[in-house]
C-alpha cells in the first residue's frame, strides 16, 4: 500500500513544481509589483536558504526514527506560505515567505525521494526499477498538468497557482501523515527504515568521488542554460510563435517518461558515472547542433535527443548523488537540492555573459560546460575503476 501511496505523492509533487515554478515569477513581478532586480535578488536569497535547509533536513533524516514526518514538514510549511502570500498580497509579506518557506517546497520532492529509496530498498530486491518508475511518474506530471494550469490561469489570474499547488500539497501532507502514524503504531516493522545510529562520514570516500559532484554540477548547468535560452532563442532568433515554445518544452518530457526506466536498467549495469557522463556527452551534441539551426521545426526535431538525454541526467543522477556519501542517506539526498541551486546560480551569471552575443553562443557556451562535466565524471570514473582493481 505505501508502495501506491508513494507514487501517487510523486504525481502530485510533480503537478505542484510544473503549476508553481513557471508561474511564481509571474506572482511576484506582475501580480505583487516587485522589480526583476528586486525579484532576482529575492531569489538568491531563497538559493541559499534551500542549501540551508537541505543540509540540516539531510542531517535530520539520518538521525530520526520516522523520516515520513519530514516529508510532512515540508508540506505543511509551504502551504502555509502559498496562502499566505495569497492572504498578504504585498511586497514586504512575498519577500519573507518566499525566503523563508518556500524553500521547503524546494526540497519537498528530494525528501519524499529519499523516503521513498529507503523504504525501496527495504521491500525489494531490485529497488532501482521501481525508483525509475517513480521518477517517470515525477516527469509525466510535468507532461499533463501545463495546459491544464495554463487554462485555469488563463480563466483566473497567476494568483490561482498559490490556491492549487497548497490542495495538492495537502493531499501529500495527508499521505504522509499516515505512513507516519502507521509506522508509529507498527514499530517501523512494516518499512524497515528504523535508521541505525549515523556512520561518520569517510572522508576519502568524499574525496574520491567530489570530481563527479563537481561534473553534475557543471551538467545541470549546461541543462539550466538550455532551458533559460529556449524561450528566448525561439521567439528572437528563429522568430516563432509561443506554440513552438510549448512544444519545445513538451517534446522532451514526453521522451523521457519511457526511457527513464532504459536508462535506469543501463546504469544498474554499466554503472550510473558510465551512464551519466555519455548521457552528458549526448547532451553536448543536442546543444551544439541548436547552436546552428535555422527554423523551429528544426529546433523541435533536434527535441528527441534532448528528452533521450534529459531522461538519464534528471533519473539517474538522484540515485548517483544520493549514494556519494556512503551511511549517510540523508546527507546525500540533500546534495540533489545542492547541486541544483549551485547550477541554479552559476547559470545565471553565465547566462547574462553568454547572451550579452546572442543567444546562439548561449548553447554553445552550455556545450562547454557540459563538456567539462564529461570529462570530470569520466575522469572520476577511470581513477574510482583503477582503486577498486587495486583493492582486489
Amino acid at each position: 500500500m505505501q508502495r501506491v501511496a508513494l507514487f501517487v505523492c510523486a504525481f502530485l509533487i510533480g503537478t505542484g513544481y510544473a503549476t508553481l515554478l513557471p508561474y511564481i515569477a509571474v506572482v511576484a513581478i506582475d501580480g505583487i509589483g516587485l522589480s526583476p532586480a528586486v525579484y532576482g535578488s529575492l531569489t538568491v536569497a531563497f538559493s541559499v536558504t534551500v542549501i540551508a535547509v537541505s543540509f540540516f533536513l539531510g542531517q535530520l533524516f539520518d538521525r530520526i526514527n520516522n523520516r515520513a514526518s519530514l516529508v510532512v514538514l515540508c508540506a505543511v510549511v509551504a502551504i502555509v506560505g502559498m496562502l499566505s502570500i495569497f492572504f498578504l498580497r504585498t511586497e514586504a509579506a512575498f519577500a519573507v515567505i518566499y525566503c523563508l518557506c518556500l524553500p521547503f517546497s524546494a526540497v519537498l520532492f528530494s525528501q519524499m525521494f529519499g523516503y521513498a529509496r529507503l523504504y525501496l530498498a527495504a521491500t525489494h530486491e531490485d529497488s532501482e526499477r521501481p525508483i525509475s518508475w517513480l521518477r517517470s511518474t515525477f516527469s509525466l506530471a510535468w507532461v499533463i498538468s501545463p495546459p491544464i494550469v495554463a487554462v485555469v490561469i488563463a480563466k483566473y489570474s497567476a494568483y490561482s497557482i498559490l490556491l492549487l499547488v497548497p490542495a495538492l500539497y495537502t493531499l501529500v501532507a495527508a499521505i504522509f501523515g499516515c505512513i507516519w502514524f502507521s509506522n508509529r503504531a507498527n514499530d517501523l516493522r512494516d518499512t524497515q527504515t528504523k535508521p541505525t545510529p549515523p556512520q561518520p562520514i569517510n572522508w576519502e570516500t568524499v574525496r574520491d568521488v567530489w570530481l563527479g559532484v563537481l561534473g553534475m554540477i557543471c551538467i545541470r548547468v549546461g541543462l539550466t542554460l538550455s532551458g533559460m535560452a529556449i524561450p528566448l532563442f525561439v521567439l528572437n532568433d528563429l522568430k516563432g510563435t509561443a506554440s513552438d515554445v510549448g512544444y519545445a518544452v513538451s517534446i522532451p518530457a514526453l521522451v523521457e517518461v519511457p526511457l527513464i526506466i532504459f536508462w535506469g536498467t543501463l546504469a544498474g549495469r554499466y554503472g550510473k558515472v558510465a551512464v551519466i557522463a555519455f548521457s552528458a556527452l549526448l547532451f553536448a551534441i543536442y546543444l551544439l547542433l541548436v547552436s546552428v539551426v535555422a527554423t523551429p521545426i528544426q529546433l523541435l526535431g533536434l527535441q528527441i535527443l534532448n528528452g533521450v538525454a534529459a531522461a538519464c541526467l534528471i533519473s539517474v543522477s538522484i540515485g548517483y548523488l544520493q549514494e556519494v556519501i556512503p551511511g549517510r542517506l540523508g546527507l546525500s539526498t540533500s546534495l540533489i537540492d545542492v547541486v541544483s541551486v549551485t547550477a541554479t546560480a552559476a547559470s545565471a551569471v553565465l547566462f547574462g555573459y553568454a547572451a550579452s552575443f546572442n543567444y546562439r553562443s548561449v548553447f554553445a557556451f552550455a556545450a562547454l560546460v557540459v563538456v567539462i562535466g564529461v570529462a570530470a565524471m569520466s575522469t572520476e570514473y577511470a581513477r574510482n575503476s583503477r582503486l577498486r582493481s587495486q583493492r582486489s
